[in-house]
């Protein structure tokens, strides 16, 4: 089997969680590889909210992809990932570029033989992960209510599970937090206290003890990006596990040679694709570190991507952030990724488990001439 043709489907899709610019809308790339018996696979280049993606056209990605996988093996993922990574070295956003090629080629072999991506993977340990979904860190302190009318909306469909974000206006936050527990009690609860890295580790640590009451499962990134000492401090000074983002193999190793973390939150858009994902995931067992997977606002296509590896991992310790389908007002595919009780339920169905809908993708689709490619 070989790859004979590669497509790329710009299409914009509006996100209906709160925030201060209303419509929010999410650019995405979507990957169609084909091959020369028939089969074809679909992936995700997720755009996490960046409007225009920056990068090359659409239509120099398309030709540079083209380039690296024509005539190609989809089979042989490993010389294919090693073909992207000096094919896009200098690529600012190869990792969700790489990561949309490896959905399409996950879907395609999973096709090919007749399963579902997760028993390519080494089969499923779960077949329904709790979620959790996000809410913005807050600007202003009218940008409240908008958070709390959405809390009640999302419980209302059976989430109970928030990220909550911090750190722009803590005054702002801590006004969230308690007309949080004023108007749920207990109904709805913080997996994630998540500093993002907006604050230095000091005025993090601050926070989360002014915000303790409130109970939280793990904290995020408090500290500023890359400060990994001042993680450590946060982390030996606290008595729930601290979080970080490792996208490459480098943060990983970074993150465990500065006992940093409890948790690695691992994204297959950071890390570059399932394939690449796999490998940090392995550095986190191997160190004894638990995992959670974040989100990046992916579609169904990109958030199936997240379940079928979060249904292998035996150290999946946390709730995920793979919400991105339910919180977009349409989606690419003729059935969305399922939600219940706030659970995803992994798809158990050859490949992703999806099927695009290909007259929404035309319908959502960016025109080419105006849109680009995230590298």
């Amino acid at each position: 089997m070989k790859i004979t043709h590669l497509d790329l489907f710009p299409v914009r899709v509006e996100c209906l969680h709160p925030g201060p610019i209303k419509p929010d809308l999410r650019d995405h790339v979507i990957v169609r590889i084909e091959t020369d018996d028939g089969l074809d696979g679909w992936g995700e280049i997720t755009g996490q909210g960046a409007r225009p993606l920056v990068g090359p056209n659409v239509h120099d990605l398309r030709d540079l992809l083209r380039d690296l996988v024509i005539g190609q093996d989809p089979m042989n993922l490993t010389c294919l990932h090693e073909r992207l990574a000096a094919g896009l070295a200098l690529a600012t956003r190869a990792g969700a570029i790489r990561c949309g090629i490896d959905l399409a080629l996950h879907d395609l072999i999973g096709k090919r033989l007749g399963v579902p991506v997760h028993l390519l993977l080494g089969g499923a340990m779960r077949t329904e992960i709790a979620v959790a979904y996000p809410i913005p860190a807050h600007v202003r302190c009218d940008d409240v209510p908008a958070s709390i009318s959405y809390m009640g909306e999302m419980l209302a469909r059976g989430f109970d599970l928030v990220r909550f974000y911090i750190g722009l206006n803590l005054e702002a936050d801590a006004l969230c937090l308690r007309l949080m527990r004023e108007t749920f009690g207990d109904r709805v609860k913080i997996k994630t206290l998540d500093c993002n890295g907006h604050l230095d580790w000091k005025s993090a640590r601050a926070a989360i003890d002014r915000f303790r009451e409130y109970g939280f499962m793990l904290v995020e990134s408090p500290a500023r990006r890359g400060d990994h000492t001042g993680l450590a401090e946060v982390r030996r000074s606290l008595d729930v596990p601290v979080s970080e983002h490792a996208y490459t193999l480098a943060d990983a190793n970074k993150l465990v040679e500065k006992n940093a973390v409890d948790v690695f939150n691992i994204t297959i858009v950071g890390a570059g694709g399932i394939f690449q994902a796999r490998k940090i995931a392995a550095v986190a067992e191997a160190a004894g570190i638990g995992c959670l997977l974040g989100g990046a606002h992916e579609t169904s296509l990109g958030a199936a991507g997240q379940a079928h590896l979060g249904a292998t991992m035996p150290h999946l310790a946390y709730p995920v952030d793979c919400i991105g389908p339910v919180i977009y007002a349409e989606d690419l595919v003729v059935t969305p990724l399922p939600y219940a009780e706030g659970r995803l339920h992994v798809p158990d169905r050859p490949g992703l488990g999806l099927k695009v809908d290909e007259e929404q993708l035309a319908r959502l689709a960016v025109p080419t001439d105006a849109a680009v490619a995230s590298s």
